[in-house]
């Protein structure tokens, strides 16, 4: 009997030694993450128009090409939920061929590469679907405000010329991004709510047969990028 209850004290005071101890302090998760990417983009669809001396032209071919964006961000997080501001230089590059009527029964085949530089102020909010210390899956949306610096026509074969023509608009984004150990992958989608109008007859150095040509063009923009965090 005695021995039983030598036994019995024993075992609560080990017990009792083994909760007294410190557990050690959980890690937790950083409330704020700092960014970079950089990506490719590529318009995937818009709704165009050239107009040649107020006529809308008919015979327009457009060719989407590959250009970049590089981004800084932010992340602010709160459990599930995360705002991220994020600010990007962005080059999207696209080939137009249209004709523009010389004579009565004259037309001139043009061909034109743009490169249209940007400025992009983003505002996003997101939810995490995977949500643990080393990996990450969301899906975000927001708008953004997009602001046009310049804007490079070139021939196939030369620059003919480069506007400064300022323009800025409205778009909203929406995407899905993982990361795993810091690294980051972005699919990104871009769209815009308003057409934009690039009139070239407002600009200075535009070759005479350019003079009376103005696009309008809503982008719908697609990108991938791959970044890190800090």
């Amino acid at each position: 009997m005695r021995k039983s209850c030598l036994i019995y004290v024993f075992c609560i005071l080990f017990i009792e030694s083994l909760l007294s101890q410190e557990l050690p302090p959980k890690k937790m998760p950083r409330l704020i993450d700092f960014g970079l990417e950089i990506g490719w983009l590529s318009n995937s669809s818009r709704l165009y128009h050239v107009f040649y001396q107020d006529q809308d032209l008919s015979d327009i071919v457009v060719k989407n090409k590959v250009g970049y964006e590089a981004s800084v961000f932010f992340r602010l997080k709160a459990a599930n939920l995360f705002v991220q501001p994020m600010l990007s230089l962005s080059q999207t590059r696209e080939s137009i061929q249209f004709s523009i009527p010389q004579d009565k029964d004259v037309l001139q085949r043009v061909e034109l590469d743009l490169a249209t530089n940007a400025l992009n102020f983003s505002f996003l909010a997101g939810y995490n679907i995977i949500y643990e210390q080393q990996h990450l899956f969301n899906l975000y949306a927001g708008p953004n405000i997009e602001y046009v610096f310049s804007t490079q026509y070139k021939s196939p074969s030369a620059l003919i010329f480069e506007t400064h023509i300022h323009t800025s608009s409205i778009q909203g984004i929406v995407g899905i991004s993982a990361s795993s150990n810091r690294l980051l992958l972005d699919f990104r989608y871009r769209f815009g709510f308003s057409k934009k109008e690039m009139n070239l007859s407002k600009e200075l150095g535009a070759p005479d047969y350019l003079t009376d040509v103005k696009f309008k063009k809503r982008d719908n923009i697609v990108s991938v990028s791959v970044g890190f965090l800090f």
